[in-house]
């Protein structure tokens, strides 16, 4: 591990470069790297910001993977970002935002959509992200009455589906 401030700078200088310049491979990579610094890379943030919903799913989910490393400060103001990545089509851009959802702490109040309007006609794997992120969000908010009555209704459901995530 670097202990020395000014070569981590060094370092995260490099890392943003590759960020910005590599193949998607060492795109991946770097940012992986710039997460490890945790909140050091705050400052460079932006690099992360741009990948988040890169064509490439590898680099997109590496990204929300060093979202979450650098912390709630990355997170908080990306919920939105974060929030539409659960609905997206790649398992590992899914899986990384929701492992990022919980950072964002409080801020879950102000999620920007009703989980419940967007299970109806997803695919299983994005069903299943959403029901998770329906735990995150009420473990860290609470539940309100409409929120347990939408429960209960789900659990009545005819899909499967949705009746068995909700149980979990």
């Amino acid at each position: 591990a670097v202990h020395e401030p000014e070569a981590l700078d060094v370092i995260i200088d490099d890392v943003t470069d590759a960020i910005a310049n590599g193949s998607p491979d060492t795109q991946a990579a770097a940012l992986h790297a710039l997460g490890k610094a945790g909140e050091r890379a705050l400052p460079k943030l932006s690099f992360v910001t741009q990948k988040l919903n890169n064509a490439d799913p590898d680099v997109s989910a590496a990204a929300f993977k060093a979202l979450r490393t650098i912390g709630p400060k990355a997170v908080v103001p990306n919920l939105k970002v974060v929030a539409e990545a659960l609905r997206s089509d790649a398992g590992p851009v899914r899986s990384e935002a929701l492992l990022a959802l919980p950072l964002a702490g409080d801020s879950l109040k102000q999620f920007p959509y009703r989980i419940r309007t967007a299970i109806p006609g997803a695919t299983p794997g994005v069903r299943a992200t959403l029901v998770r992120a329906a735990g995150i969000i009420a473990d860290r908010v609470g539940v309100d009455e409409e929120w347990l009555a939408h429960g209960r209704e789900a659990l009545r459901s005819d899909d499967p589906a949705l009746r068995s995530a909700m149980c979990f």
